[in-house]
């Protein structure tokens, strides 16, 4: 048995040899040839590498940097997904508009009185234009219609309108950004006091009058915090561990994705979101 074993190695070890003889290998001088022939563009290509990299931040698992324009596109989404955003209220008022008159000694008043107007608008834009020490600066625009109640008498003739108003605000805003661990960013109002203006014509029987009013508004009052979502995958899959190599439908293990210790800051008028990850099976 022994001697069966001893010849089928030999065997093996002479097909080999005479195996590796049939293969066109390079001498090594010849492959020093071709290493020092290419040796200049794979220095290229690694000053390259290194150019690129080289002012890669450190120190965190993940780190987002955003400017200005990739921020006034996100909240031009979700504003124009949003409705609703203020609501108005114009509470009733007598006498907003009041004159004496007087006809052949007889004396008279036309007056007209604002019943009720509650209606909602809509934010139109919010554009940034700078950004420094995790403070956002920018305008705000909003713009709507809407109609109101009113009432009153002319010439001594009583009766009632609902004229269509027009507001209108495009006031300096800003906002402190922060950062959540759940991969948004969110932007807090700072106080600021905003003039909202609304102007609409009264038509009561002949007389007309154009009519207009100054409100002022506290920013924190009307707008409430926004987040905004940043591209983080909150899942990831990974393959699991298998004996058969050659398997080619491998089974994925999903991970969910969890980001701690996450700060924010701002470099050189862009905002730097970094954040350390955790991977949890789910």
């Amino acid at each position: 048995m022994n001697k069966i074993r001893l010849l089928i190695l030999s065997n093996l070890f002479i097909f080999i040899l005479f195996a590796c003889k049939s293969i066109d290998l390079p001498t090594i001088d010849q492959s020093q040839k071709l290493i020092d022939f290419y040796q200049p563009q794979i220095n290229l290509a690694n000053r390259n590498i290194d150019d690129k990299t080289k002012n890669f931040p450190a120190g965190s698992d993940f780190i987002l940097r955003l400017s200005i324009n990739p921020l006034n596109t996100i909240l031009k989404a979700l504003s124009n997904r949003r409705e609703n955003d203020i609501k108005i209220i114009f509470k009733q008022s007598k006498n907003v508009i009041k004159e004496d008159k007087s006809i052949l000694g007889i004396n008279y008043t036309n007056f007209i009185n604002i019943d009720t107007g509650t209606f909602s608008v809509d934010i139109k834009a919010i554009n940034f234009s700078k950004l420094d020490k995790n403070i956002i600066e920018g305008r705000i625009e909003i713009e709507g219609k809407g109609a109101i109640s009113a009432s009153g008498k002319y010439i001594g003739v009583p009766a009632s309108i609902s004229p269509e108003v027009q507001i209108y605000l495009n006031e300096p805003v800003s906002f402190n950004l922060e950062a959540t661990d759940s991969g948004y960013i969110v932007l807090k109002p700072r106080p600021a006091k905003l003039t909202l203006k609304t102007k609409f014509f009264f038509k009561l029987l002949e007389w007309k009058i154009p009519w207009g009013h100054e409100a002022q508004l506290e920013f924190t009052e009307i707008m409430k915090p926004m987040a905004v979502p940043i591209a983080v995958n909150t899942e990831i899959q990974f393959p699991k561990p298998t004996k058969k190599a050659s398997s080619n439908e491998m089974e994925q293990i999903p991970y969910e994705v969890q980001l701690n210790n996450t700060r924010l800051t701002t470099i050189n008028s862009k905002l730097e979101f970094r954040s350390d990850a955790t991977f949890k099976k789910k």
